[in-house]
Parts: C-alpha cells; structure tokens; sequence
C-alpha cells in the first residue's frame, strides 16, 4: 500500500469512497467540487493503482483543524469494527 497526495483523477474514486461510509453514518458526505477545491489537503491510501481510502486534514484557522477520512478496505480489527460490511 501506497500512501500519496491525491490527484484530480482520484476525485470521483474518493466521492464514491465518502458517499459509502457517509450513507452509514460514519463520516460526512463530501461533493465532487469540494474535494477538488480541497484537493491538497487529502492524501489516498492505494494498492496497485486502485484508491482503497483517504484521509484529509483541513485547517480552519491557524488553531483548529478538521480531519476527514475513510476507512480503508483492508481486514483489521478496526476496519471490521467500523465497517464490517466492507470486509475483503
């Protein structure tokens, strides 16, 4: 696994991924635009070439910061708690 800045090209990846784990309750949707305008805030998680998560942190002010990500569908002890219905 690859840990990388993210790029235009993983946008839409990256929507599907949050409109997932958003449409449980686990993390707050992200539109298409809002993550290209915030694109140098996220980094994706990716094996072989195919985006299995990301992660992003957005600061607010020069205090404060917002953290997003995704699970990542790999099998671990967290990811099968969180979201169990994702399990490879």
């Amino acid at each position: 696994m690859t840990i990388r800045p993210a790029e235009s090209q993983d946008v839409d990846t990256m929507v599907r991924i949050i409109a997932h784990y958003a449409s449980q309750g686990l993390m707050l949707p992200r539109s298409h635009a809002a993550l290209q305008d915030a694109l140098s805030d996220y980094v994706v998680a990716d094996i072989n070439g195919q985006v299995i998560g990301c992660g992003g942190l957005e600061q607010y002010t020069r205090d404060t910061a917002g953290f997003m990500a995704s699970p990542l569908r790999l099998k671990t002890p967290f990811v099968e708690r969180a979201a169990p219905s994702c399990k490879r």
